[in-house]
């Protein structure tokens, strides 16, 4: 064939979308026509198009070099190295590209999403707005524009943005699935699912849409639906980038222990390829700190992206307080919340400042009231990008930023990559490494950062003397204690309670607490109930190991006072592993139940066992799954002794330092005084133990 029908065949394969087939006839023709800029400019198309962008950039270069002034090359050219995650280089393309042809749409969109690449939206935005005053609209302008908005934190014009797009074509399914994002973003996952659902009945292959849909239905509680969708995604689209995380995320939650089983062999090899993973994910499944912390690398690598400049360094300031800022998602009815109220009411305001930065949604709860009234200044940011709450925190000369989200959702780690404050800390909120250059200190106690496990962590470790978790000591553990028989408990049988979340409950463990069952004849697992399809799988799997699935109880929702008191009702809680009880242990030691762990290697591993031993029960925190299983048989067979571990909670409650707020806060107030005063002495972070 010559090498002119070649061509003619290739354009006419290209244009009705049979890539792979135009792609190698080009290839044929270019074994003898190496000096046709047209022939390298259609290859490179076919290979963009065929998500191929390495291999299309060196088809543009060799287009770029036989014809220099072709503006549509370097556009195209632009496009493969944004793809390629290289938007440094995209820009400079793009500039050459508008002198050869000023004003050409395409070229500035393209231009506009490589600086939103750069974290530049207001320049992004500026771009867009040029296309629009030439076409009010063209929908990708409109969609791009609505993006860039939403990193200004104007939600509000984004949305007006997107619901233009959508006017100017219904059936274009990036704005339903752009406006879609920040419906849900608004808390409004309805709207969000019909968006999502309007675009797959346009385009079911959607991979992206189909994700979305699936987290929208775990947003309305039907992760059993979300599930059935991540397993389509991961079936029909295993190349999509976050197909793995999703499923795992899905298995997670409903309890498939064959599906987790599945990722679970390929976990490692997911981390180690660079591909996305939710460090919260991996901290569930794995017990292997090198694996946790080249995960949460990336992923914070993924979340900031590439130039973000961090701000003129500076020292922590000479004033009589220090300038304490908490930054947060979760100032509201909520975990961290609760654990923190009391810590951060006991600060010593002649010697610190405090700062509330609050990036979350104010649900109007008597929580959020009392974390107002606990700090001297509470700045809600949630419609401020991190840009600009960086900029607020310089201004008011923040000494130390304390992060309580790490990568938890709603974190923003593009605020502490600006290096808004000369000493920023990880602390309570994410029980594992950030990963990251940007987070100086990690606050950990000798219990779940042991010595010689530095090197697992990429902050600097400061070692509290005691248990680094905090609690509120203010509720009463004694109230409205529900009788068996209304919480469905047998009055005789002796009950083993597991209240972590469904998602921790590895299918060792689970396995393992089905073994106690078998021995213990009259026992009764009392679980947490977050969702039917979890407590189905439990239930099917307690059957297949020849335990009576009734003998699983499951707990519904109870308000704070009365989930505390109703763990009274147990006789020993069992704890989960690789990721243990935190709060949720915490919550059963100060209601006076017992509770026996198996001491991981990770930091979350090792939280239950760090607040045992603050109530001086360190004999309760196994080496093994071997050991937890005998020692909560010999707690079974010997009522006395546990009576006596029950005992020693409820005298010691007053006295034990887990439950001492007021202490944390002054070995915490130590540590913050101590990387003040290395900072003031011009020295680098560095590890350290505040002594007793």
């Amino acid at each position: 064939m010559s090498v002119a029908l070649l061509l003619d065949q290739a354009f006419r394969l290209q244009n009705q979308g049979q890539l792979a087939q135009a792609e190698k006839l080009y290839g044929q023709a270019l074994l003898t026509v190496r000096d046709n800029p047209a022939l390298w400019f259609n290859h490179g198309l076919v290979l963009r198009d065929l998500e191929r962008p390495a291999e299309a950039l060196a088809s543009f270069d060799q287009a770029l070099r036989l014809s220099p002034a072709m503006a549509e090359i370097q556009n195209e050219r632009a496009g493969a190295l944004l793809a390629l995650d290289r938007p440094a280089e995209a820009l400079a393309a793009l500039d050459r590209s508008l002198i050869l042809k000023p004003g050409y749409p395409g070229t500035l969109i393209n231009r506009g999403m490589a600086l939103m690449a750069l974290n530049r939206p207001e320049a992004a935005l500026a771009d867009f707005d040029t296309v629009l005053r030439q076409q009010p609209r063209l929908t990708l302008a409109l969609v791009a524009r609505g993006a860039a908005l939403e990193k200004l934190g104007r939600q509000a014009d984004a949305l007006d943005s997107y619901n233009r797009a959508h006017a100017a074509a219904p059936r274009d399914c990036h704005a339903l699935n752009q406006r879609g994002l920040l419906l849900a973003r608004f808390g409004r996952h309805d709207e969000a699912l019909a968006d999502y659902d309007q675009a797959l009945a346009i385009d079911p292959g959607l991979a992206a849409v189909r994700f979305n849909r699936a987290t929208a239905l775990l947003a309305l509680g039907r992760p059993g639906d979300a599930h059935a969708e991540t397993r389509r995604v991961f079936t029909e689209h295993p190349g999509y980038p976050f197909a793995f995380d999703g499923l795992l995320d899905t298995s997670l939650r409903t309890c498939d222990f064959t599906q987790r089983a599945a990722l679970e062999a390929n976990l490692a090899a997911h981390v180690r390829a660079g591909r996305p993973l939710t460090p919260f994910h991996l901290l569930l499944v794995s017990d292997d700190p090198a694996l946790q912390r080249l995960c949460a690398a990336g992923y914070t690598a993924r979340a900031v992206g590439s130039g973000v400049a961090a701000m003129a360094p500076r020292r922590v300031g000479t004033g009589p307080r220090l300038k304490l800022a908490y930054l947060s998602h979760d100032f509201r009815a909520h975990t961290v919340a609760t654990s923190n109220a009391a810590l951060l009411e006991r600060h010593d305001r002649d010697r610190f400042e405090l700062f509330a930065v609050s990036t979350g949604p104010d649900d109007a709860s008597p929580m959020r009231a009392r974390l107002m009234r606990a700090f001297d200044h509470f700045h809600d940011v949630r419609e401020q990008d991190d840009a600009a709450v960086a900029a607020l925190l310089a201004r008011q000369e923040i000494d130390i930023l304390v992060d309580l989200g790490g990568h938890t959702i709603g974190a923003r780690p593009g605020i502490l990559a600006r290096r808004p404050a000369p000493i920023q800390v990880n602390y309570q909120g994410w029980p594992g490494t950030t990963g990251s250059d940007f987070v100086d200190y990690m606050i950990a106690d000798p219990s779940v950062a042991p010595p010689g496990r530095d090197g697992d962590f990429a902050e600097r470790l400061v070692r509290l003397p005691r248990c680094y978790m905090p609690v509120d000591p203010g509720r009463d553990p004694f109230a409205a204690t529900p009788t068996r028989a209304a919480a469905g408990l047998p009055e005789d049988a002796f009950v083993f309670c597991a209240f972590n979340g469904a998602w921790k409950i590895a299918p060792p463990m689970f396995r393992l607490w089905l073994e106690l069952l078998c021995e213990v004849p009259n026992g009764i697992l009392w679980l947490r109930h977050d969702n039917d399809t979890a407590a189905d799988n439990l239930r099917r799997e307690a059957a297949a190991q020849g335990v009576a699935p009734e003998r699983l109880v499951f707990a519904g929702r109870a308000e704070d006072a009365e989930h505390i008191a109703r763990h009274r009702l147990a006789d020993l809680f069992l704890d989960t592993m690789p990721f243990a009880g935190h709060s949720t242990a915490i919550e059963s030691l100060w209601a006076g139940l017992p509770l026996v762990t198996c001491t991981g290697n990770g930091f979350a591993a090792r939280v239950s066992a760090s607040a045992l031993a603050a109530v001086g029960m360190p004999q309760l925190a196994a080496a093994s799954l071997a050991d937890y299983k005998a020692l909560a048989l010999r707690l079974v067979r010997d009522p006395a002794l546990l009576a006596s571990y029950r005992d020693r909670l409820d005298k010691g409650r007053a006295t034990f330092p887990l439950f001492d707020p007021a202490g944390l806060c002054r070995a915490l107030e130590a540590a913050y005084e101590k990387m003040a005063a290395l900072s003031r002495a011009g020295e680098k972070p560095q590890a350290f133990t505040v002594e007793r």
